[in-house]
């Protein structure tokens, strides 16, 4: 299992990355050709990326991107394979992005992660994103939300970008100290 720079990657294995980044999230990138776009872009900028790889095969990729003159860095976009997830490497992924941005000089590592899937609501999907949100935010479960990944890895959520997706569909912001 090895790490490699999207950069170095040849066009077939970054059609894998687009493709997997449109598979598993359909509602981000709504085609191949998007994810395709989504990937020229983000290696055009002055972020991170890197693919998970064992013996030829994908696993899954992800990214970090500065901001605030490098002192935190954004995790995106992050994916694991929907076969190879729940075993352990998404975890890899996410310690090398947080190594990465920790080398570089980040203090901060955040992810945005929306509420918008009907099968993996937290609980504050469906609310009022602008009533009482800090109580809301309090109690928060992330019940079936990819937040819970990040949780499992040290991340609180922070706050939220209330209706990001459409009334009550709101963008889940989470972090870590590094």
């Amino acid at each position: 299992m090895e790490f490699h720079d999207l950069r170095d990657l040849s066009k077939k294995q970054l059609y894998q990355c687009a493709l997997l980044l449109h598979q598993e999230i359909p509602t981000g990138w709504k085609n191949i050709e998007e994810a395709q776009n989504e990937i020229t872009e983000q290696l055009e900028s002055d972020g991170y990326f890197y693919a998970l790889i064992d013996q030829g095969q994908l696993f899954g990729w992800g990214g970090i991107l500065p901001h605030y003159s490098g002192h935190v860095y954004e995790i995106h976009p992050m994916v694991i394979d929907k076969k190879h997830q729940n075993k352990g490497f998404g975890g890899l992924l996410i310690k090398h992005l947080e190594d990465k941005a920790k080398f570089l000089g980040g203090l901060t590592i955040y992810a945005a992660s929306d509420d918008e899937f009907d099968d993996r609501k937290s609980s504050l999907r469906d609310t009022d994103g602008y009533d009482n949100i800090y109580d809301k935010m309090k109690h928060f479960d992330p019940k079936g939300h990819p937040a819970r990944f990040y949780i499992k890895y040290g991340y609180q959520l922070i706050g939220i970008m209330p209706d990001a997706n459409g009334r009550g569909k709101h963008d889940l912001i989470l972090s870590k100290k590094l």
